[in-house]
Parts: structure tokens; C-alpha cells; sequence
């Protein structure tokens, strides 16, 4: 028996860039991300703590490249828009098992997943599927 903790959802995610165009063929040639208002690069090292953490201006592509944008945005050979981008993901359902596992409804194969735990298999409606279910799939199917 399956217990559903969340149901599937579709999540909606917006994301703010600063986004420079090629003044010539309109194109866009390098975007950074707005986190809070500011341009703030993408943390891409991490501390002794295992946590995210920014470059400094002095140390960063990222900065380096940002810089060299305003000054060709200075020269007119680029000029800059706020953008906003807007993404949906599926989010799958959390459930949990019989065996008191939580785990997440998932596609990991041919629309069904196993719980961690015990090995029970469900597939993406939360019905229990037999143990010999995969018995049943003819491999050498054209299908297949």
C-alpha cells in the first residue's frame, strides 16, 4: 500500500538576467543572472563547508567577462536588456511505501520505479505492481 505525500506538480520557474545584445545583428552574445535585484555570479566553488560560494571581482571570469561587456556596451558595440525567462518543470509525486520509505514517483523504467527500500515496484499512478511484472516484456519485441 502506497501513501501519497505530494501529488505531481508542475512548477513554474523565473529566472532575471542581464542580457547583451549584439548592437549589430541584435543577437544575444552573454547573459548574467539578477539574483535580488544585483548581478551576482554563479557560484560555482565551494567553501571547506561544502557551500556554494562566489568569486571575488579581482579572481573571476565571470566578472572579467561582465566588465568587458559594459565597456563594449560603452563603445556601442553591444547594448544591454533585463530579460525574464520563464521555465515549467515537473515536479513527481512523493510517496511513501508500505515499508515506510518516502521516495519519489519517477519514470526509471518503462514508466515504473521501485521503492529504494524493499524493492516493491509502482508505477507513476502509485498502483503496486506485481513483483514478476517485468516477466511479462517480450524484449525481443520490435517495439523494444
Amino acid at each position: 500500500m502506497l501513501t501519497m505525500i505530494n501529488k505531481s506538480q508542475i512548477i513554474e520557474i523565473s529566472t532575471e538576467e542581464l542580457d547583451f545584445y549584439n548592437a549589430l545583428t541584435n543577437e544575444v552574445c552573454y547573459g548574467f543572472p539578477i539574483k535580488e535585484g544585483k548581478n551576482k555570479p554563479t557560484p560555482t566553488k565551494r567553501n571547506s563547508n561544502g557551500k556554494y560560494i562566489s568569486c571575488k571581482k579581482n579572481e573571476c571570469t565571470w566578472w572579467k567577462n561582465y566588465e568587458l561587456c559594459l565597456e563594449m556596451e560603452k563603445l556601442g558595440q553591444l547594448y544591454s536588456k533585463r530579460e525574464r525567462y520563464v521555465s515549467t518543470v515537473s515536479e513527481p509525486a512523493k510517496v511513501k511505501c508500505r515499508c515506510g520509505q518516502k521516495f519519489f514517483l519517477t519514470n526509471d523504467y518503462l514508466g515504473a520505479c521501485s521503492c529504494p527500500k524493499c524493492g516493491s515496484w509502482y508505477n507513476l499512478f502509485g498502483q503496486e505492481l506485481r513483483r514478476d511484472w517485468t516477466d511479462e516484456i517480450d524484449h525481443d519485441d520490435e517495439w523494444w
